[in-house]
């Protein structure tokens, strides 16, 4: 048994949806007795609303780029969560929140907290608080921003990374940020799964686009598609068309 893990926005989903020819090498893939998920920095809606918009067959998605893991063999059934416990996280705020129109959505097991540049008022966002709630908040899932440039981003992750590498994981996305608890990377999801799964290391495949997809690429036999970052398709050992090349190759 060998497993496929693939990043989903711009590796698996492009073009406004899923190709046929994806959705068929993928099922070939399982046919042989293979396991198929994606990997993604999505939260759990991914689970439900955007599964069932694609409509597509599968065996595990990992979320939140490896906090929660859900088993789809059957009901989705959440089968393993890293959180991240930390009093520091009121201490990354200059760090994400830089100059005005920045904001910080912070995701806890109990509810959502979106937070903004000096306190500006989001009234659109139910969810909003004062930047000072976020002192007694000891638990997260994820946090997510989002800046004007990729390059702006890479610099925040620096950043994060620098000063705050024992709490947290920073992965960029384009220029998205995602910042995941501490160790925990899409590679970790991944190697969680095959774990409970019982695959080796060297039976597991991966492949992504973008910046938080290069520690599974490098982790496992990793691979991109053509609208690669740069530095993917230079970790990457190949670049595929799609998905569904992938697969062709390694069927046999």
């Amino acid at each position: 048994m060998k497993i496929i893990a693939s990043d989903y926005d711009g590796t698996l989903r492009r073009h406004h949806g899923i190709e046929q020819k994806d959705r068929d090498a993928i099922k070939r893939w399982r046919d042989k007795g293979n396991l198929f998920g994606i990997v993604t920095g999505r939260d759990d809606n991914m689970i439900t609303a955007t599964i069932a918009e694609d409509n597509l067959e599968m065996d595990f998605v990992i979320i939140y780029n490896g906090v929660d893991i859900y088993d789809l063999t059957g009901a989705p059934k959440r089968i393993k969560r890293i959180l991240g416990e930390t009093d520091r996280l009121y201490e990354l705020l200059p760090y994400i929140l830089r100059k005005s129109g920045d904001y910080a959505d912070f995701v806890t097991p109990d509810r959502n907290y979106y937070l903004t540049y000096n306190d500006e008022p989001a009234d659109s966002k139910s969810t909003w608080v004062k930047n000072e709630v976020l002192k007694d908040v000891k638990q997260f899932i994820q946090i997510y921003s989002l800046y004007e440039s990729d390059e702006t981003t890479l610099e925040v992750a620096r950043r994060l990374s620098d000063g705050f590498s024992d709490i947290v994981s920073p992965l960029v996305n384009g220029s998205h940020l995602n910042v995941a608890p501490s160790g925990v990377t899409k590679a970790s999801g991944v190697w969680e799964y095959a774990k409970i799964m019982s695959v080796k290391k060297e039976h597991i495949y991966t492949i992504g686009d973008s910046y938080n997809d290069l520690d599974m690429i490098k982790a496992f036999n990793g691979f991109t598609v053509e609208n690669g970052a740069g530095e993917v398709k230079q970790a990457a050992r190949s670049v595929y068309k799609g998905v569904w090349e992938l697969i062709d190759t390694f069927i046999n």
